[in-house]
């Protein structure tokens, strides 16, 4: 039995604790598919708490860790659109209710999931280590690392190098690649 499935089942028993670690792992990247339809920072958030209310009311009725998923990315979709109809006259929106594109959805779906796959991955480095990669994924050059960490930049550069080789042999060298590239232009 994985560990999803059982912190599903746990879920569907309302344990408190697996939910909030479903709603730590997914929270911030159903706050990015809001966003995506918002741009507003604080109406994504409160759009991604409302899907986990409604979430928490229909447990019951799912029967994967996908299915919860896929309601949850659905669900805020359709709160964003349902918000974007709903105040059109509000300046801090968009604007224009964008077209129902389920290509582009699909495509910010995978762009979260992928996103949220290689930061998991970097969470399992050493704590220097994650650090450091994340750090580089901000922009920041190895010299400043090496001065805010309190070592030097021939040790950011080992730890770097043996992160990027980890990560390839867990996520697979195309993705990872992938993955910095989106992120770099994301940035």
């Amino acid at each position: 039995m994985t560990e999803e499935f059982y912190n599903f089942r746990r879920i569907e028993s309302e344990d408190m604790k697996a939910f909030e670690g479903l709603f730590m792992d997914l929270y911030s990247s159903l706050c990015s598919v809001a966003d995506h339809y918002l741009g507003d920072e604080a109406s994504s958030k409160d759009i991604a708490q409302e899907a986990f209310i409604k979430l928490w009311d229909k447990r019951e009725e799912f029967h994967s860790i996908i299915s919860v998923k896929s309601y949850l990315y659905a669900t805020v979709r359709n709160l964003s659109l349902n918000y974007i109809r709903d105040n059109r006259k509000n300046c801090k929106i968009r604007g224009v209710l964008p077209e129902i594109d389920d290509s582009d959805f699909k495509s910010v779906i995978i762009e979260e999931e992928t996103i949220r796959a290689l930061y998991a991955a970097i969470d399992k480095l050493p704590a220097q280590t994650s650090r450091i990669v994340r750090m580089s994924l901000k922009g920041i050059k190895n010299q400043e690392i090496a001065e805010k960490l309190g070592i030097s930049v021939n040790s950011v550069k080992t730890l770097k190098y043996n992160a990027f080789h980890t990560l390839r042999k867990e996520l697979g060298e195309e993705l990872v690649w992938s993955l910095l590239l989106l992120l770099e232009f994301s940035a």
